[in-house]
């Protein structure tokens, strides 16, 4: 494969991670394919504009790339909802709730299926090919929110507790 090597060296990457990504991405090629273009046709009928959603992510090292997806929602959606609605949830004292569950009305007409089917994600797949991202690893961050530092991860079961601390940080902050 032209440039793996490189973008092995570049990335610190272990190569047999990449190579295992390589090859799994071009042998679901076939059956991903048609599916993808099937999604692209769709969006481009439900709603005006660009089928793929570009969106600048900090990837391993720090690396900045553009993560596409299919758009799920119209052209000129804010994220102001996405901050209230974050902020609302983190003020509360409910359990967590997406706001695509909530009957979010920036999305497009079939955009919450995508998102459940996961199908909006498939031009993923060319990330992953670039070597910007793996099959398997931690989400990209966005530009807006630095990268979590390297840690350990918790033992099973503190998910809650920490939540429950940030909530108690976030209400005594002020």
């Amino acid at each position: 494969m032209p440039g793996l090597s490189d973008s092995l060296e570049r990335s610190r990457i272990p190569a047999w991670k990449r190579v295992l990504d390589c090859i799994l991405v071009i042998l679901s090629a076939p059956f991903l394919m048609p599916v993808g273009m099937m999604v692209a046709v769709f969006v481009k009928l439900v709603s005006p504009g660009p089928a793929l959603f570009r969106q600048e992510r900090i990837g391993h090292l720090g690396a900045r790339f553009h993560c596409l997806k299919f758009r799920t929602m119209h052209v000129d959606a804010g994220g102001t909802v996405h901050q209230e609605h974050l902020y609302h949830l983190m003020a509360s004292n409910r359990p967590m709730k997406k706001l695509d569950n909530t009957g979010d009305s920036r999305l497009i007409p079939g955009g919450l299926w995508l998102r459940t089917l996961g199908l909006d994600e498939l031009p993923q797949f060319l990330n992953v090919l670039r070597g910007e991202m793996s099959l398997v690893g931690p989400r990209p961050s966005t530009t807006s929110r630095p990268p979590r530092p390297r840690r350990p991860p918790p033992p099973g079961g503190d998910a809650g507790l920490c939540l429950r601390f940030s909530r108690w940080q976030l209400h005594h902050s002020s």
